[in-house]
């Protein structure tokens, strides 16, 4: 009985260029599986493993990604783009050290990679590196290419790095630009003036700057603009102000996560790294697993807890320390949380109202937070905020634990203390004093401040005096 011919193994460059025509045509299962046996033909050729890589980073599979961008630096490793996206796949996965070490690799092959620069920056600011970071925008900021985008970071980031000509520029820059282009240059002029106290030219600097940004957004999706914004919050704050309290889980031996809440621009994040220095905490910053593992779930609470508990995993929560999740917008939710984990703490972060408003209006927020590029809306924002966290306060007593950052100011050893063991039941630890030395990521607009003691400073409604009337009379008892 005669059998057919076998059909001849499939030429390497044939089965790449057929992996790369199904890539183009958008057939990423058929060129995955093309690459794939072209990895398998020649296992110690690094383009096929690239090409894979490429497609999990295009389908957002960040750790597939890395583990074949592993795979192509250990068989090239002199290949740029492979150092730089696994750089970019370990920051998706908020890997940041390992991010910063993929990025400096890459760097030091290409040293003129403004983008991988950037990312480098990006990564050793969040990692605390504040003088390193500062220092890769400088070496930016001499090339003509990104030069004004380096000064607005520096400018965020140090403002006091940035040179008299490099204001020039970010001020001539700001007076050429219109629309969101002008928001970033106008608020790192500002922060540059503020730095160095003055404060006729910061206030000009940032109301400059939130006028542009508010025009923006006037101009864009009608869902986005201010009143749009507030009007969703105050129908949110409606419906939890008319929920019935839910039972709560079972919860015996669980997670005993720690919640703080609050306003941005609040001391949030300084209390999130005193906390964070404790070795029984884990700081996970900002996230916005709980709104969505409720949106999911509904009224299935322990769906919910499961949802919320696998994705705070995912954003690297080792599953032993106690987790800090600082969503200031939680706040809407804390009998859900309190349901959800009837043990967990709910911190309520407080600062003097003028200076939290004053503070929203210094920052150039990296997206949402629509309602804080005006004065008065602010207040309105404010009080909105104030009024819910009040209704708790009145209705369910003992909710949350109130911290207030002007006494964490001005007795910060008796403060620290207490938050730690009275309000977070955490044996004490020594390190939670030294809570601007831990490593550990932060990616908040505070990231530097807290890489500094405590300190006290002249509070900006004495410093603007006299520009800022309308919003204390729209903070109306609030304003003190």
């Amino acid at each position: 009985m005669s059998h057919p011919p076998p059909t001849p193994s499939p030429d390497l460059s044939d089965l790449l260029t057929r992996a790369a025509g199904a890539y183009a045509a958008g057939r990423l299962a058929d060129a995955e599986a093309a690459y794939a046996e072209a990895e398998r033909l020649a296992p110690s050729d690094f383009r096929a493993p690239y090409s894979r890589a490429v497609i999990a980073l295009r389908l957002g599979r960040f750790d597939e990604a890395q583990t074949w961008l592993r795979r192509v630096v250990g068989l090239e490793p002199g290949h740029f783009a492979a150092w730089h996206n696994l750089g970019a796949a370990a920051q998706s996965l908020q890997r940041w050290d390992e991010a910063a070490d993929a990025f400096a690799r890459a760097l030091a092959l290409r040293p003129d990679a403004a983008e991988t620069a950037f990312n480098l920056a990006t990564a050793l600011a969040i990692l605390g590196q504040t003088e390193e970071a500062a220092e890769v925008y400088r070496r930016l900021a001499r090339q003509a290419g990104p030069r004004l985008a380096a000064l607005v970071r520096l400018a965020m980031l140090s403002p006091a790095g940035v040179d008299a000509a490099g204001l020039a520029d970010l001020e001539a820059a700001a007076r050429r630009a219109t629309g969101d282009d002008l928001a970033p240059l106008a608020f790192a002029a500002a922060a540059v003036h503020d730095a160095a106290g003055r404060d006729d030219a910061a206030f000009a600097a940032y109301a400059a700057g939130n006028e542009a940004r508010r025009a923006a957004l006037m101009a864009g999706p009608a869902d986005r603009r201010p009143a749009a914004v507030q009007a969703d919050y105050d129908a949110a704050a409606r419906t939890a102000r008319a929920r019935t309290a839910p039972p709560p889980l079972p919860d015996a031996t669980g997670p005993v996560p720690i919640f703080i809440v609050g306003m941005p621009r609040c001391g949030s994040t300084l209390v999130e790294q005193i906390l964070a220095a404790h070795p029984q905490v884990q700081g996970l910053g900002e996230t916005a697993a709980l709104g969505q593992a409720l949106d999911a779930h509904g009224e299935d609470l322990l769906a919910a807890r499961e949802a919320y508990l696998a994705a705070l995993r995912r954003s690297g929560w080792d599953g032993e320390r106690r987790p800090v999740d600082k969503t200031l917008e939680n706040h809407l939710r804390p009998d859900l949380m309190r349901a959800m984990f009837p043990r967990a703490v709910i911190l309520h972060a407080v600062r003097d109202p003028v200076e939290t408003a004053l503070g929203c209006y210094r920052q150039l927020f990296a997206s949402g937070n629509e309602t804080l590029y005006d004065l008065v809306d602010i207040a309105v924002a404010y009080r909105a905020y104030r009024g819910l966290v009040d209704h708790w306060r009145a209705h369910r007593p003992g909710l949350m634990v109130e911290v207030a950052h002007a006494r964490l100011v001005a007795e910060p050893e008796a403060a620290i203390r207490w938050l730690v063991t009275d309000a977070c039941g955490l044996p004490w630890d020594p390190a939670c004093l030294s809570f601007h030395r831990a490593k550990r990521p932060v990616r908040s607009a505070s990231a530097a401040q807290v890489r500094q003691p405590i300190f006290a400073a002249r509070p900006y409604r004495a410093r603007w005096a006299g520009r800022v009337d309308g919003l204390i009379a729209a903070l109306g008892d609030y304003a003190g």
